[in-house]
C-alpha cells in the first residue's frame, strides 16, 4: 500500500512539474534588475517589413488587417495549395426563425487528410433561381500528412432572398428547395 501511494505521488509530481512553465534563460528587454534594457544603445531595434499582398483590409478602417469572415472562405493563400475533394456524408437545409427568414446548409463529411482545409463557396442566386454552393478542399503537396480521414460539421449561411423560390445545389446536385 504504501509503494502504491509513493507511486503515485511521484506521477502527480512529474505531472505537475511538466505543467509548470520554464523560466526564461535570459531576462527580456527593460526586465533586467537595474531596469536598463542588454541591448547597447547603437542597436536599432529590428522590424520585419511587411508585405502588403498579405495584408487584408476592411472596408470601414483601411489598413487594418481583419480576419477572414469564416474558416471555410477561400483564402489568398489558396493559390499556392492543391486543390482536393471533400466527402459529404449529410447536408441539410436550415431556416431560421427570423424575419425576413435566413436560410443557412448545414454540411457533415469527411476531408481526406487532418491537412486538408475546408473551402465553401456560395453564388448569388442566378437567372432560373438556383443557388449553387461548391465545397472543396485545399492542402500544401509539399507537407507530409498521414493518410486518415478528417470530419467536419458546419452550418453554411445562405442569407436572406426576396420572394420566389430557389434550387440550392451542393456540387452540382440539388440539396433542396427554399422560399415561398
Amino acid at each position: 500500500m504504501r509503494n502504491n501511494l509513493v507511486g503515485l505521488l511521484l506521477v502527480m509530481a512529474m505531472l505537475l512539474s511538466a505543467c509548470a512553465q520554464a523560466a526564461p534563460n535570459e531576462p527580456l528587454p527593460g526586465n533586467t534588475p537595474t531596469g536598463e534594457s542588454p541591448l547597447p544603445s547603437d542597436t536599432p531595434p529590428v522590424f520585419e517589413p511587411v508585405d502588403p499582398d498579405d495584408v487584408v483590409t476592411g472596408p470601414d478602417k483601411p489598413g487594418e488587417a481583419t480576419p477572414p469572415a469564416n474558416d471555410w472562405d477561400p483564402q489568398p493563400e489558396d493559390k499556392f495549395l492543391e486543390r482536393g475533394n471533400v466527402f459529404i456524408n449529410a447536408r441539410d437545409l436550415l431556416i431560421m426563425e427570423s424575419f425576413p427568414p435566413q436560410y443557412a446548409l448545414s454540411l457533415e463529411g469527411d476531408l481526406p487528410t487532418p491537412c486538408n482545409l475546408l473551402r465553401v463557396i456560395v453564388a448569388e442566386p442566378d437567372a432560373q433561381g438556383q443557388i449553387a454552393v461548391e465545397a472543396y478542399s485545399v492542402v500544401d503537396p509539399n507537407v507530409a500528412c498521414i493518410q486518415v480521414l478528417s470530419p467536419f460539421s458546419v452550418s453554411i449561411p445562405l442569407g436572406s432572398f426576396e420572394t420566389g423560390q430557389y434550387t440550392v445545389l451542393l456540387n452540382g446536385e440539388k440539396v433542396g428547395q427554399i422560399g415561398e
